[in-house]
């Protein structure tokens, strides 16, 4: 079913007229798929439960609307492979490795849950890449102390009275579910805000 359903997804993303391709990025061989043309171009970036297969009814919908969307399986989703030995690098480095090679200037991106994350690291290390950004369904890891209980008082009660055993999930959401596939992350306070973002590694793996 799982092939089918993939084949389904390809020969969509084909009627948009994108290509499906592989980057061959330091350390990285980055599955995307582009539409191409010569409209502005977005990014979109999949929470941890998805991959490039999650956007396609956006995909259609940015097309129609005169865009250029490009998406990317991150490294440990979908069809990115990672070559052995390499450092785990960052999603944003190789978002940005991504675009150099399409030869992208700015865009906008748009992340949702994990791909959030991502998004709020991509703005910080690279403002000067990005047209404008659009985050759903993710926290992107902010922890002051008003937005966490802004959040409390959003959830309604039957949410907070699950079991145990979906807290700790939700728990390990919040934290952001990279941590397991990317070993790791760390804070870094910006502008008096802390925000959790992968650890810098300045070789740049992608």
């Amino acid at each position: 079913m799982r092939s089918i359903a993939a084949a389904g997804v390809a020969l969509y993303i084909l009627t948009l007229g994108a290509i499906e391709s592989t980057a061959p990025l330091p350390g990285v061989k980055l599955f995307y798929t582009d539409t191409g043309g010569a409209g502005v171009p977005i990014v979109l970036m999949h929470a941890a439960t998805g991959s490039v297969r999650a956007w396609e009814h956006q995909t259609s919908a940015f097309v129609q609307a005169g865009y250029r969307v490009v998406a990317f399986d991150r490294r440990g989703w979908g069809r990115t492979t990672s070559e052995p030995g390499t450092a785990p690098g960052t999603a944003a480095d190789d978002l940005i490795a991504l675009m150099d090679y399409l030869h992208i200037d700015r865009f906008h991106l748009v992340g949702t849950a994990a791909g959030g994350f991502v998004t709020f690291d991509a703005a910080l290390s690279f403002p000067a890449r990005l047209r404008s950004i659009v985050v759903a369904n993710s926290i992107g890891g902010v922890q002051d102390e008003s937005f966490v209980e802004l959040g409390r008082r959003l959830r309604p009660p039957e949410f907070s009275a699950m079991p145990r055993s979906c807290a700790r999930c939700r728990r390990r959401t919040a934290r952001g579910i990279l941590k397991a596939r990317r070993g790791g992350w760390s804070w870094r306070r910006s502008a008096g805000r802390r925000v959790r973002r992968p650890p810098r590694n300045r070789s740049r793996t992608g």
